[in-house]
C-alpha cells in the first residue's frame, strides 16, 4: 500500500511570476519554498511568464500542474504576464505551443 501525505492545494498561483513579468528561477525556487512552508504540496499554476519546469526535479519542492501562459490581445493583462496576440490567426499555433510546453 503507498503511502500519503497530507498537505494543502494552492489552486490558484502563479510561481514564476514578479512584479513586471518573469522572474529567475532561483526567485520561483523562493516562490514554491513559501508556498511549500505554508503547507501546499500541491500547486496549480495558472499561468506564467517563466519556464518552471526544471522545479519537478526538486523532491523537495511541492509538486505544479501547469496552465501555461496567458494569450491575450495587448494590455490586457499585467505587464509580462500574457503573451500578446496582434493577429488572432495566430491563436491556434499558439494555444498548441503552450498545450505542448506545460
Amino acid at each position: 500500500m503507498a503511502g500519503f501525505l497530507p498537505g494543502l492545494v494552492d489552486a490558484h498561483c502563479h510561481v514564476g511570476l514578479g512584479l513586471h513579468g518573469a522572474i529567475d528561477l532561483d526567485e520561483a525556487v523562493a516562490q514554491a519554498e513559501t508556498e511549500r512552508e505554508a503547507g501546499a504540496l500541491l500547486l496549480r499554476d495558472c499561468g506564467s511568464p517563466t519556464d518552471t519546469r526544471s522545479l519537478d526535479d526538486r523532491d523537495d519542492l511541492p509538486r505544479i500542474i501547469r496552465a501555461g501562459r496567458h494569450l491575450a490581445r495587448p494590455k490586457r493583462y499585467s505587464p509580462g504576464l500574457a503573451i500578446d496576440i496582434e493577429d488572432e490567426s495566430q491563436l491556434p499555433d499558439l494555444v498548441a505551443e503552450q498545450a505542448r510546453s506545460r
